[in-house]
C-alpha cells in the first residue's frame, strides 16, 4: 500500500529452514477419513489464488470430524496448520492425537477467529491472509509413549450442523510453521529446501576500517535457536554480527577482531518475532556499540582495531567451528555504512 508516494506495508524477504509437509493430501480433503461430516468442493477463492478449496460441514453431532492418520515420535515438537474461511460455524477445532494424549484448539470464525480452546498446545498463530482466510497454527510435544495417531478438523463443536471452509493442511516435525508446502499425493511428504541468499558484495565494497552494520528483522519463532547476520572475513576471527540467540527474546551484538579480542551485547526484546530495528557501529580503535530501536543498548570493545579491506563478506549466516549458524526469518532492510555514523544519525 502506498500513501503519499511513501510504502506503508513493506515486504520482507522471508528465510525458512528446511521442512517437510508429512499430510500426504494436503489439499484433497476427500481423501481424508470421513467420520460425520460432509465435505464438498466449492468455487471459493482460496489463499493461493485457486479455487481447489472445500465447504466442510458437520452431518448430525458435536463428535463429526475430518480426520488423517499419521505417526508420530515420542518427545517432539510437531506443528500443525491449516487454512480457515468462516462458514456459519461459531466453534472450529483442529485436533491431534499421538497415540496417547489429545491436543486441542478451536477458534470461533463468526467471532474474528476468537480462541474457545486450547488444551495440551504449546503455542498457536492466527495469519491473515486475503478473501477472509485465516491460517492456524498450532505447536504441540508429543507424549514419551506418543505412536500412531491422527489430525482431525471438527467442523462445528457446537452441536449443530454448520460448515467452514478449508485449505492446506500442513504437519511438520518443528516447533513452529513454515509457509505452506503443499503435497499432492507424495506418501513420503513434500519437503522444501532450506533458503539461502547470496552475492551481497566483496571486500571493495566494505571499508573494514570503521562503519555500521544495520538490519531490520524478525525472528520466525522464539524457539531458542542462534540465527545470524554478519559482516566478516568469512571465519569468526573478524567479524560484526547481529542475531538472535539461544535466550527467550535476546538478541546479540557482537564484534571480533583476530589480533584484539571479542564482545558482545545482549538485549531483551519483548517478542522477536515483532519486526525491530538493530545497528553494530564500530570505529578504527576497535571500539563498538550496539542499537536497538534507535537507543545505545550497550558498548563492546575488540581492542584492536580491522585491518583494511578485512571485512569482505556480508552474508544471513555466521560461522561458528565450523557449523553455519544461518539466518533464519523476515529481512526488511539491511546496510552496510562505510563509515561510522553519528548517535542521532543511529537514533533516525
Amino acid at each position: 500500500d502506498i500513501s503519499n508516494g511513501v510504502v506503508q506495508s513493506c515486504p520482507s524477504l522471508l528465510l525458512e529452514p528446511a521442512s517437510t509437509n508429512l499430510i500426504t493430501y494436503s489439499e484433497d480433503f476427500i481423501q481424508w477419513t470421513d467420520a460425520g461430516t460432509t465435505t464438498v468442493l466449492s468455487n471459493i477463492t482460496n489463499p493461493s489464488g485457486g479455487l481447489q478449496s472445500y465447504l466442510l460441514s458437520a452431518s448430525s453431532s458435536a463428535t463429526n470430524a475430518l480426520r488423517y492418520d499419521d505417526s508420530f515420535s515420542v518427545s517432539a515438537n510437531y506443528s500443525y496448520s491449516l487454512f480457515l474461511k468462516a462458514g456459519t460455524s461459531q466453534e472450529v477445532r483442529m485436533q491431534i492425537y499421538d497415540g496417547s494424549s489429545f491436543f486441542r484448539f478451536a477458534v470461533n470464525p463468526l467471532n474474528n477467529f476468537a480462541v474457545v480452546d486450547q488444551s495440551g498446545v504449546n503455542s498457536y498463530l492466527i495469519e491473515d491472509f486475503t478473501n477472509g482466510w485465516k491460517r492456524v497454527s498450532i505447536n504441540i510435544t508429543t507424549s514419551a509413549s506418543a505412536s500412531t495417531g491422527y489430525l482431525q478438523i471438527y467442523p462445528d463443536r457446537t452441536g449443530n450442523l454448520n460448515n467452514v471452509y478449508i485449505f492446506g493442511a500442513q504437519l511438520e516435525a518443528l516447533s513452529y510453521a513454515t509457509s505452506y508446502i503443499p503435497n499432492f499425493g507424495q506418501s513420503a511428504g513434500v519437503t522444501r529446501a532450506a533458503e539461502t541468499c547470496f552475492g551481497a558484495g566483496t571486500s571493495s565494497t566494505f571499508n573494514s576500517t570503521e562503519g555500521v552494520l544495520y538490519a531490520e528483522i524478525s525472528a520466525l519463532a522464539n524457539d531458542l535457536s542462534t540465527r545470524k547476520i554478519s559482516l566478516s572475513d568469512g571465519t569468526s576471527s573478524n567479524a560484526i554480527y547481529i542475531g538472535y540467540i539461544t535466550t527467550t527474546n535476546k538478541i546479540r551484538g557482537y564484534i571480533n577482531v583476530a589480533n584484539g579480542g571479542g564482545q558482545v551485547v545482549d538485549f531483551t526484546l519483548s517478542d522477536i518475532t515483532a519486526f525491530s530495528k538493530f545497528a553494530v557501529r564500530w570505529l578504527s580503535n576497535g571500539n563498538a556499540t550496539f542499537w536497538a530501536n534507535g537507543s545505545n543498548v550497550g558498548s563492546m570493545t575488540a581492542g584492536a582495531g580491522f585491518s583494511s579491506s578485512t571485512l569482505s563478506q556480508l552474508q544471513f549466516t555466521r560461522e561458528q567451528g565450523g557449523t553455519a549458524e544461518s539466518f533464519f526469518g523476515n529481512t526488511k532492510d539491511i546496510r552496510v555504512y562505510n563509515e561510522a555514523l553519528t548517535d542521532a544519525q543511529l537514533q533516525t
